[in-house]
Formats: C-alpha cells, structure tokens, sequence
C-alpha cells in the first residue's frame, strides 16, 4: 500500500510523515509512505498512490483542484485532506474524499482517519472477479443482478439481488428499494426519496427511507467519512 503526502510546507509535511510513521508503526502490513511538495509533482509522478493526504491550499493547483482532477479521470485514490482552515472543508467534499483533519490538531485526528482509511481498503470482497470496491450499484433485472462498474462497463450475473444483498452487507452495500443495491462508498447524497451516484438518482423506497439514512449514517462514523 502507498501513502502519498501532498503539501508545500516542508514544516507540515515533516509533521504528516512523522504522524503518519509513528501510527502505522505497528501495522504488519508493507506499506510505503511518499512525499509530494505540490499537486504538479504529484501528477507527474508515475507511482500509483492508494490514499493520499493532501493539504488543501497550496501555491499552484489546489489540493480541491488536484481533487475535482482526479475525481474526472475517475482515479481511485482515497483523500483526506488537512487544512488550517476549517471554512474550506466544505468545498472540498467529493467522491474520493474519505475526511478531514485540523493541521492543529494532525496529532489527535489524523491517526484515527489514516486508519479508517486503510481499514476500508482492505474490506472488500471478489464476486465472479468483480472487486467489490468497483461496483457503485446492482440493479435487479429479473432473475439477474446486473453490476454497474466504476469504468463505465456493467456485468450482468445470474444471481438474486437478494444473494447479492447478502454477500456484499460486510463490506458497504445498503439495499435502497427492491431493484437497487448500491455501495456506499460511492454514495455523494441522500435526498428526499433518492440516492445520488456519479449524477444518477435511484429511488429510495417509502418503507426503506429511514433504515437506508440510518445505515449510511453508520457507514460513515465507521469510516470516519462526512455524509
């Protein structure tokens, strides 16, 4: 797993990596920590970045501007981003945006979202060689269920949704009426009576109204992600 660390302040980002060492210090698993001193440095890198700690204002591109970026070229890596300034939290929400924390207060949060983070990149399951994380929502088509993926592309398994309901509840998937199951990871906002994904609106069934808020609620103070 890599970790990527987006920030212009050497000061700040010799803070992140020594926050970020000291909390994965324990974990058994490789994971390799990498420094970016601005958005165009990142992008020009070739390394594949898993979950990247990205600083909201920088000179040059913005971390929101390297975010809106990434989120059209519908690449996967994971934000969360620091900020002095807890004014621009709000117009950096987005699909890839896992949370935020306070640069003074990097030691008590950042370990908590890191993670959470990673915790959730490791929970996934493989259905017919579908990665679970890949697929934003199912939609029953008779005796199929028909996988809608982040690519673009869609797969169509003779399989219940109800089967597939059951198989992916551990890893984020809230059923949301008869004919949709989606994944809550991709989940940008609950509104009256539907769910919005990537510009789509699915129904939220009239009995399953409560039950799919209160679910997402739990998936995001589980993953430390705003709703």
């Amino acid at each position: 797993m890599k970790i990527g660390i987006c920030d212009d302040s050497v000061n700040d980002m010799k803070q992140i990596k020594e926050t970020c060492t000291e909390c994965l210090k324990n974990e058994c698993e490789n994971i390799e920590i990498i420094t970016f001193s601005s958005a165009e440095e990142f992008l020009e890198s070739d390394k594949i970045i898993d979950i990247l700690i990205l600083d909201i204002e920088m000179d040059g591109m913005s971390g929101i501007e390297l975010k809106n970026y990434l989120q059209r070229k519908e690449i996967k890596t994971m934000i969360i981003f620091v900020t002095d300034h807890d004014e621009l939290v709000l117009s950096a929400f987005g699909m890839n945006v896992f949370g935020f924390a306070m640069k003074k207060m990097i030691n008590n949060q950042l370990p908590v979202i890191l993670k959470s983070a990673i915790s959730v990149l490791n929970q996934y399951i493989m259905i017919d060689g579908i990665d679970s994380r890949n697929i934003i929502y199912i939609k029953a088509e008779r005796i199929y269920s028909n996988c809608f993926l982040a690519d673009g592309s869609n797969k169509l398994l003779r399989t219940s949704l109800n089967t597939m309901e059951s198989k992916l509840d551990s890893v984020g998937f809230i059923r949301i009426h008869r004919t949709y199951l989606v994944n809550a990871r991709w989940i940008d906002r609950i509104l009256e009576g539907e769910v919005l994904i990537k510009d789509k609106r699915m129904p939220v069934s009239t009995r399953l109204q409560s039950s799919v808020r209160k679910e997402y609620k739990e998936y995001c103070e589980k993953n430390a992600r705003y709703c």
